[in-house]
């Protein structure tokens, strides 16, 4: 309903896809190559072992859901709330760019999934069909699409700028196989007067 309300909604997304980053992300990345072994995680994962019983697996759907969850709960409630309308626009880009994250993390991993865009009131999404990847793909870019015009173009305390948003759609169209706009995106940073490569030493 206020202002601060707004703020805690938003750093309750941000908290929450932090778990995957900070826990079950290892286990999708290194632990799942060569770049960790077994005696180090005894992970099922590192032996090529999937499982539904996995309990990384259920981590990582859980924060993922969790956090769009949180974002959908953002998205519909803020734009309600009589507050600056600058303020207001960066709020819900910034989760928009967290609900993108999530559903990018979940497609990449399995392939379609359930796809929830209002805040979950009661157990009726828990039987929701697999949506098709196609659909994911359109849902990221779209909320990308609004972070560009929404978000800061500056760094903002680790907050979503518009930098991370294109670099995500780049990600995203790569992920994809769609290299033109792959590239496109990539030269957008890449030519941008905000970032730089760290000069060699």
């Amino acid at each position: 309903k206020t202002a601060t309300d707004a703020d805690a909604a938003v750093s309750a997304t941000y908290g929450r896809i932090k778990g995957h980053y900070n826990g079950t992300a290892v286990y999708f990345g290194d632990i799942s190559t060569e770049n960790a072994n077994n005696a180090e995680t005894n992970s099922p994962l590192d032996r090529g072992e999937y499982s539904d019983t996995e309990a990384s697996f259920r981590a990582f759907w859980s924060n993922m859901y969790l956090t769009i969850n949180n974002a959908n709960v953002a998205i519909k409630n803020i734009p309600q709330i009589s507050m600056e309308e600058d303020l207001k626009d960066r709020y819900v880009g910034e989760v928009r760019f967290l609900r993108a994250l999530a559903y990018f993390e979940l497609v990449r991993a399995f392939g379609g999934v359930p796809l929830i865009t209002e805040p979950t009131l009661d157990e009726s999404n828990n039987l929701l069909p697999r949506a098709t990847s196609e659909k994911i793909y359109e849902l990221i870019f779209d909320d990308l699409e609004y972070c560009e015009t929404a978000l800061l173009d500056n760094k903002s305390d680790g907050r979503a700028t518009v930098w991370a948003a294109k670099g995500l759609m780049a990600k995203a169209y790569l992920q994809k196989g769609d290299f033109t706009n792959a590239r496109k995106k990539a030269l957008e940073i890449i030519n941008s007067p905000v970032h730089d490569l760290e000069p060699f030493l």
